[in-house]
């Protein structure tokens, strides 16, 4: 599941949730809440097949034959296996993150009260469509919470999982579509947005 644009910014479902207390009783309401932030969560996982490839920096087999990144992490090229997995298409929402901190009776994120209530900071980026921005820690607890409530099992996902999916099943592209051209924002072809747009 597509999630917060903290470093990946995605959410990998392969079963998902903070603990909500053993104690804590919900109202038929907040359980029908629940019960829907867990099905839409579900609902917006794609199947990834498993599968080997080279991950890190590949600049140097390609095109131009220079690298993509100065980043030393990137390096060297290396061989990794993955076994099937599922990730959310779309990252998660301020809409449904804030649903599940009310689910957990949290109060909205100092972060997000901040600009939202700012008078000099546009917070349309803010609304329940718009992709959550949150910290690792509270990303990895939305997860663990979900997949506990679920009974399946959910994680954030590891960069190679992330790296994988997002080249297409480890394929040597830059671009995310079709053509693995860059477009440009009036392109038809353009597949993503730089920022400031809702999810999907």
């Amino acid at each position: 599941m597509t999630f917060f644009n903290y470093t990946h910014g995605v959410v990998l479902l392969i079963g998902f949730g903070l603990l909500m207390g053993c104690d804590q009783q919900l109202t038929a309401e907040q359980e029908t809440q629940k019960q829907q932030l867990i099905n839409d969560s579900h609902q917006n996982m794609v199947s990834i097949p498993g599968g080997r490839f080279q991950m890190g920096d590949f600049g140097d087999l390609v095109e131009l034959k220079i690298p993509y990144s100065t980043d030393p992490s990137t390096k060297p090229l290396h061989w990794v296996s993955l076994h099937d997995f599922k990730m959310g298409k779309y990252r998660v929402t301020w809409g449904e993150f804030n649903q599940w901190l009310k689910l957990q009776e949290r109060k909205h994120l100092e972060m997000y009260t901040k600009r939202k209530n700012s008078e000099f900071i546009v917070s349309d980026d803010l609304g329940d469509g718009f992709p959550a921005r949150v910290q690792w820690s509270d990303a990895k607890a939305y997860c663990k919470w979900l997949g506990e409530s679920s009974g399946k099992k959910t994680d954030l996902p590891t960069e190679a999982q992330w790296e994988y999916a997002a080249r297409s099943g480890g394929q040597f592209l830059i671009y995310g579509n079709s053509d693995n051209q860059m477009h440009y924002p009036d392109d038809p072809k353009l597949n993503f947005v730089s920022s400031g747009k809702p999810v999907g």
